[in-house]
């Protein structure tokens, strides 16, 4: 953890918008939880006497927040303007291609994961993560097509998608194909 402070308070713009004021508490509050989610670190860090300490030499006037607030105030925050961002930026291309994978966790839960992949405006290749959804229903063709069909709808990319790319399992193909029948993904000529 010391290698990723360190590196993240060597960065000039990061320590002077880390230094604490009053006018600045909010970007105190924001940066930390950048680089918590930027470095991969568990929320659990927040509660690390070391970091503790860390945040009270940055300013001893300031607490950090405890992680039941990150995880209920902050993250949907964050989650909803990444959201609006991509909606945004999936606004603005014109086709986009999907990738699929069903699989099961070690507790053996089902999940589906979507993932969107497009040329931005400025011709950088992007790959998203949609949705990663629990199933509790079988993976049958059927339950997948609605999955798919409600994360395409909330997208708004279903008159964009020009391939599926799946893994080779009967089900998921079944669902992709009924999918591409209904009209609601249509092939693109190239």
């Amino acid at each position: 953890m010391t290698k990723h402070v360190f590196s993240y308070i060597t960065n000039k713009q990061n320590w002077k918008t880390a230094t604490i004021t009053t006018k600045n508490n909010l970007k105190f509050r924001r940066r930390p939880r950048g680089f918590i989610d930027k470095s991969l670190l568990p929320l659990s860090i927040v509660d690390d006497p070391n970091f503790v300490a860390f945040v009270k030499c940055i300013d001893a006037r300031k607490g950090f927040p405890c992680r039941n607030t990150i995880t209920y105030n902050y993250h949907p925050a964050l989650y909803e303007e990444a959201r609006l961002k991509l909606i945004h930026e999936l606004e603005r291309v014109d086709y986009v291609a999907l990738t699929t994978d069903c699989w099961t966790s070690l507790n053996n839960y089902s999940y589906l994961t979507v993932t969107a992949h497009y040329i931005n405006p400025k011709m950088k290749r992007v790959s998203r993560v949609l949705k990663t959804v629990h199933m509790e229903n079988n993976h049958t063709a059927d339950n997948l097509r609605n999955e798919l069909f409600s994360i395409v709808d909330r997208w708004g990319i279903r008159n964009k998608i020009v391939g599926v790319v799946t893994d080779n399992t009967a089900n998921i193909k079944k669902a992709v194909f009924i999918i591409r029948l209904s009209g609601r993904v249509q092939p693109h000529p190239y």
